[in-house]
């Protein structure tokens, strides 16, 4: 039972944080679709990983491993899965009509994936995994989403003119993060199984880059978010 709550709590709370943010919070009906789609997705995820394995082969080359294990594993079917939730559900919500909305509802989807993803690797890795996924993976996960709500609300209400344009931004720079954030763990991984003495040898570019696009990210996730939510009082004092 405790492993549960320490899976779900950092899903929870970040989602509160995002809620909160809204000036104009969303019904709280549609965000519990959102984060139950988001929820859901993670069969489909299973499903392709099991279909794209075959593509990853043995460690040939750690690197090469590494990133077709971080880009074509993961991060490309987790947030295109994520994707469909937010532009064919949530984009289409009468509530989905302002940028904030992009945030909140983008965040809720990935972190709908998150929670049930960490309950899985919690059930088996127990408080240990948790704490470190309550401060890496979780906050990764609501800055994907973010990221990819807030080029969709461009798509959809801010700049529908360049919709390709901004679509294309919702979905390749979630995966491009994500795969990036992924790359250095993998390859770490992937020098402990393939080197006879790899801690003498452990290269610091992996922890590295893993550290800069998770703290990267939030940092503009929570600068975007400032800017949105100073749009909503501007917009509130209009009134």
């Amino acid at each position: 039972m405790l492993n549960l709550v320490a899976a779900l709590l950092p899903a929870f709370c970040l989602l509160i944080y995002f809620i909160k943010k809204d000036a104009y919070p969303e019904p709280m009906s549609r965000l519990l679709q959102t984060f139950l789609l988001g929820c859901l997705t993670i069969a489909p995820f299973y499903f392709l990983s099991d279909q794209l394995i075959g593509l990853i082969g043995p460690i040939d080359d750690p690197f090469s491993w590494a990133a077709r294990l971080a880009f074509l594993l993961a991060a490309i079917p987790e947030e295109l899965l994520k994707w469909t939730v937010v532009w064919f559900f949530c984009a289409r919500l009468s509530d989905f009509d302002e940028p904030m909305d992009g945030y909140v509802y983008g965040a809720t989807a990935s972190l709908g994936f998150a929670a049930l993803e960490n309950i899985l690797y919690v059930s088996q890795g127990g408080m240990e995994l948790a704490i470190a996924r309550a401060i890496t993976a979780v906050p990764a996960h609501a800055c994907f989403g973010a990221i990819m709500g807030h080029y969709i609300a461009k798509a959809v209400l801010t700049d529908p003119n360049r919709r390709g344009r901004h679509l294309t931004l919702s979905l390749c720079l979630p995966i491009g993060l994500h795969g990036l954030y992924n790359l250095g763990p993998l390859y770490n991984q992937a020098l402990i199984a393939t080197t006879p003495n790899p801690m003498v040898s452990m290269p610091i570019w992996p922890s590295l880059l893993f550290w800069t696009v998770l703290i990267g990210m939030t940092i503009a996730v929570k600068r975007m978010l400032k800017s949105a939510s100073k749009d909503q009082l501007t917009h509130q004092g209009m009134h």
